[in-house]
């Protein structure tokens, strides 16, 4: 319905946001790209890029739940869970992806939960 109904470009538009919005919209992506609904909009709409900026991004920024939790999201998970089902099987996406730097990003950000585990 988010798809249909032209939502994708928002949500993508919701990636630059600095709270755990992005990581609410990014995993929203995620989804709709791996039902197979929005990978060519995500590309079209700078996706890929602003996926890229996220997966550099240590922040967690921090939330309420539904019944008043505080939530933590770690930004760069997040992103790196929606790109993996952007770039999946699309050429375009990945290319773009490989363009932003995401592979030595990605090295990177593997190291540093290595470090912390």
């Amino acid at each position: 319905a988010i798809a249909a109904a032209g939502g994708v470009p928002t949500l993508v538009g919701l990636l630059t946001d600095d709270s755990e919005i992005a990581c609410g919209a990014a995993m929203s992506l995620r989804q709709l790209c791996l039902l197979g609904q929005c990978q060519e909009t995500v590309i079209d709409s700078g996706g890929v890029e602003l996926l890229a900026q996220m997966l550099k991004s240590q922040e967690r920024p921090k939330g309420i739940d539904p019944v008043g939790n505080t939530i933590y999201c770690s930004r760069s998970a997040a992103a790196l869970s929606a790109l993996q089902n952007v770039v999946a099987g699309n050429e375009r996406a990945c290319e773009r992806a490989i363009a932003c730097g995401v592979i030595r990003t990605v090295i990177d950000l593997l190291k540093g939960w290595i470090e912390t585990a």
